[in-house]
């Protein structure tokens, strides 16, 4: 395994932050945090070390997934991981103008999460089936 990343889940379903935290786990990866809001992630971000944001689009509070990371790369550069079950073409053409590794779809294939992460720790990513 590579380096072992410290992530930040940023999603407003519990259920579905949960099972990111999972994944994230049993990757061999820690889990920096878990927030519903934009906001909250933005204000995390300016106190703690976080390799990674798993960030999904919509979320409860005011501003969405996306201003949240343009107003965390306002004042750092943390990769992420976008996951959101809208992948519209305005939401990706607005998503494409952060810095960003992937887009995924909801629901999650931990396969392919896997293999973003992996490239990003430094460990050889596996082929996809």
């Amino acid at each position: 395994m590579g380096r072992i990343l410290n992530i930040l889940v940023v999603e407003d379903e519990r259920i579905i932050g949960l099972l990111n935290e999972s994944i994230i786990r049993s990757l061999g990866h820690k889990v920096a945090g878990n927030l519903a809001t934009g906001e909250r992630a933005v204000e995390f971000t300016r106190s703690q070390e976080v390799d990674l944001i798993f960030m999904d689009i919509r979320l409860a509070g005011i501003m969405d997934g996306i201003e949240a990371v343009e107003h965390i790369h306002a004042q750092k550069h943390i990769p992420v991981i976008y996951i959101s079950a809208y992948a519209d073409e305005e939401t990706q053409a607005r998503a494409a103008r952060t810095s960003h590794l992937a887009f995924l779809s909801k629901p999650l294939e931990p396969d392919r999460l896997k293999q973003t992460i992996d490239t990003l720790s430094g460990e050889e990513p596996s082929p996809l089936d």
